[in-house]
């Protein structure tokens, strides 16, 4: 019995001691980024290439930089062909291009999965420009319904939202 207490301390010791990135991460950019474009998004889902979830946990958090209008967060599945799988409750904002927005989540996400936007109503959402050899966002139009159809990226571009998500195993 004595034995097994001790094998339990140190386990727990042992967990205490993992970085906080093996529990917790960043997907996307740290912002603020230069607001360097803008777009008008209304009705159309838009996702970072990069933005992929490096393992299974939960969404605890995004942020958004420079959004006049309303968005949720979306939780994509596919690869050529894309579907909606989980979506966040509708975040309102109306920041200038250099502020940005936290706004709290509690949405699965399983490994591989992408992680993009669901643009509302509203106004522009900014973009920083990558150029060839940075991520490029994907664009679908109209937007991805939970629930819907897979379907095939609708546009692309070369630059990256300006918004990124806190994942938590």
């Amino acid at each position: 019995m004595k034995r097994l207490a001790i094998v339990g301390t140190v386990a727990m010791f042992a967990l205490a001691l993992l970085p906080a990135t093996a529990r917790a991460r960043l997907i996307g950019p740290t912002l603020p980024l230069s607001y360097d474009q803008s777009v008008k998004a209304h009705g159309v889902t838009g996702m970072t290439t990069s933005m992929t979830a490096p393992f299974s946990g939960k969404i605890k958090r995004f942020q958004v930089q420079g959004i006049r209008g309303a968005v949720r967060l979306q939780v994509i599945g596919g690869s050529g062909r894309y579907k909606a799988l989980r979506q966040g409750h509708r975040k309102d904002a109306h920041l200038n291009p250099d502020q940005v927005a936290t706004f709290k989540a509690n949405i699965p996400v399983r490994k591989g999965n992408h992680i993009g936007l669901r643009f509302g109503w509203g106004g522009p959402f900014g973009l920083h420009t990558t150029g060839f050899t940075g991520p490029s966002s994907d664009w679908f139009d109209p937007a991805l319904k939970v629930g819907g159809s897979p379907r095939s990226v609708t546009y692309d571009d070369q630059s990256e939202l300006l918004f990124n998500a806190m994942l938590k195993r």
